[in-house]
């Protein structure tokens, strides 16, 4: 009998199926994997905060500050968007760990994290995100006491307050895009491993039509409202995946 042979095959093949991004910020790169992104409330895009830092006050995070004007914004965004759910493969996630000071109930800082197709997302008043993108975010308006949530297809939106309070200090946030029939997809949204849910404390679970979505990307951006005091926030990571098809699938 003949005897088949083959070289053993690196462990790193057992992760074949999915497609992960993981930054952990040793070196930010301006323009590299992600790019800083600025508006303030007159919609100038030149940055206006205080420089990105990279490792303040830990070996691997990075430091965002808005201006002490009036919605100023400030933040990075995946440079290249990678990430477009369709019904053969649904499945993707993003993640990240991060503290913003000052977000909690009194409190003014905005906060937003999330994939989008688009990266000029903020608002330039205490309102929802309105403009045209595909994504789904997770995110806290000045003086919110829960997190929000919202999914965007172009204009069509879901938006919904959860029941979740919003606490002072790190949080991790994860967003879930899995299949719902041939032709949807269904969003859910996690702080710090709990799925969020709405005031009837049912699970949010958005859903939202493949047709006409396009690629998204990590973004994360931190916002001064009308109070106009600058506003910080140090993100630690940032991450995503997909289920990759494999070609002999």
């Amino acid at each position: 009998m003949p005897i088949a042979s083959q070289a053993a095959p690196d462990p790193k093949l057992a992760n074949e199926q999915s497609a992960t991004l993981f930054e952990d910020f040793f070196n930010y790169v301006d323009a590299g994997l992600f790019t800083k992104y600025s508006v303030d409330g007159s919609g100038t895009t030149a940055w206006s905060g205080t420089a990105i830092d990279t490792n303040s006050g830990a070996s691997d995070t990075i430091l965002s500050t808005t201006a002490a004007t009036a919605w100023d914004g400030e933040g990075i965004y995946q440079t290249d968007a990678n990430l477009l759910p369709i019904a053969a493969n649904p499945c993707v996630y993003a993640e990240c760990y991060c503290h913003v000071v000052g977000v909690h109930a009194s409190g003014s800082a905005m906060q937003f994290f999330g994939l989008a197709s688009a990266h000029a997302i903020l608002p330039t008043s205490n309102v929802d995100p309105s403009a045209s993108y595909s994504g789904a975010i997770i995110y806290k308006l000045s003086g919110d006491s829960y997190w929000r949530v919202q999914t965007s297809n172009g204009n069509a939106k879901t938006t919904v307050v959860s029941n979740m309070p919003v606490v002072e200090g790190a949080n991790k946030f994860r967003i879930d895009v899995t299949g719902f029939d041939g032709n949807n997809c269904q969003v859910t949204f996690k702080v710090n491993n709990q799925l969020l849910k709405d005031s009837n404390n049912l699970v949010i679970a958005a859903v939202v039509p493949y047709a006409s979505l396009a690629k998204m990307g990590l973004l994360w951006l931190v916002e001064s409202d009308t109070n106009a005091a600058a506003q910080t926030g140090q993100l630690d990571y940032i991450a995503s995946g997909r289920f990759r098809s494999l070609l002999n699938a």
